[in-house]
C-alpha cells in the first residue's frame, strides 16, 4: 500500500484484491459489489472476509451508492454499517465520505475508478473519494480535502493523500472531445496521443494536479502505479472485461 500512510499507526488503510472470495465467474471471487449481478449472500460474505482481514468489524463500515458526482457526506457515529448488508440504507449518490470517528472504515468499490485517500494526521480525519473520468473531471479529489479544511478545520498542507489503484493511461483509451476537456481543465499532460489518432487518459496526473492546486504537498502525494486493465488476475477492470465483472474495495478508518 502507500508508504507514506503506512508510518502512522493511527491509520489502517487497504485495496482489495479479486482474489480470495467466494464468488463463481465473472466474479471470482472478491467481488464486494451488490450491484453487478452476483448472489447476495456471496457478496456478504466476501465483505465479511475482507472486513476480517483488515481488523474491522463489518457492522461498522460503510458502503455508498456511488453516481460519479461530488456529493461528499461526513460520517457521524450513527452511520455505522450504512449500505453494508444492503444497499437500501446505503448514502445515496455519493462519492466521498470523510470522519473523525474511530473504527468507521470508509469503502469505496471500484473496477477502473480512481479510489483516493485521505489523512489528516494533526487532526485526526480520514476521508475517501471515488474518482472516475467524471468525479475526476469535477474535481471530487479536490473537494473532498477542501471539505476536511471547512468542516474539520485540516491544514490542506498536513493533508496525505493516496491516489489508488485504477486504469492507468496506458490502457484508458478515450475519444478525442473528452481528452479535449481534460487537456482544458488539467493541462496537456494528462494526455497522451498515439499515431494521432487514439488519446489516452491519465486520471493519476488529473487528481494529482487539482489537488496540488489547492494546497497539498506534492511529497505528501502518493500514486499507486497499479493499472487495473493491465493487471486482471489481481484487479476487476470494467473496460477490459467488458463490463461483465465484479468489484473490488478500497478503504481506510481510525483506530480507536
Amino acid at each position: 500500500m502507500f508508504n507514506h500512510l503506512s508510518q502512522f499507526a493511527k491509520i489502517v488503510h487497504f485495496i482489495s484484491t479479486r482474489k480470495g472470495g467466494v464468488s463463481a465467474a465473472p466474479f471470482d471471487s472478491l467481488n464486494v459489489s451488490f450491484s453487478v449481478g452476483d448472489l447476495p449472500e456471496n457478496v456478504l460474505e466476501n465483505r465479511r472476509i475482507l472486513a476480517e482481514s483488515v481488523g474491522i468489524a463489518l457492522e461498522n463500515c460503510i458502503i455508498p451508492q456511488l453516481c460519479h458526482g461530488t456529493n461528499i457526506e461526513i460520517v457521524r457515529v450513527g452511520d455505522r454499517g450504512r449500505g453494508v448488508f444492503s444497499p437500501e440504507n446505503a448514502f445515496k449518490e455519493t462519492d466521498g465520505f470523510i470522519t473523525n470517528v474511530p473504527e468507521i472504515c470508509l469503502w469505496v468499490t471500484s473496477a477502473d475508478c480512481t479510489p483516493v485517500f485521505f489523512y489528516d494526521p494533526e487532526k485526526q480525519v480520514v476521508a475517501m473519494a471515488h474518482a472516475g473520468w467524471k468525479g475526476t473531471l469535477a474535481e471530487i479529489a479536490a473537494k473532498t480535502a477542501l471539505k476536511m479544511h471547512t468542516d474539520f478545520a485540516c491544514n490542506l498542507a498536513e493533508i496525505r493523500v493516496g491516489i489508488g489503484t485504477s486504469i492507468g493511461a496506458c490502457c484508458y483509451e478515450v475519444s478525442k472531445e473528452l481528452a479535449e476537456k481534460f487537456s482544458t481543465a488539467f493541462g496537456e499532460k494528462v494526455v497522451s496521443v498515439k499515431e494521432n489518432t487514439s488519446y489516452y487518459l491519465d486520471l493519476w496526473e488529473a487528481n494529482w494536479i487539482q489537488l496540488e492546486k489547492i494546497g497539498i504537498l506534492s511529497q505528501h502525494i502518493e500514486v499507486s502505479n497499479i493499472c487495473t486493465a493491465c493487471n486482471t488476475d489481481l484487479y476487476y477492470s470494467f473496460r477490459k472485461e467488458n463490463g461483465n465483472t465484479g468489484r473490488f474495495c478500497a478503504g481506510i478508518y481510525l483506530k480507536a
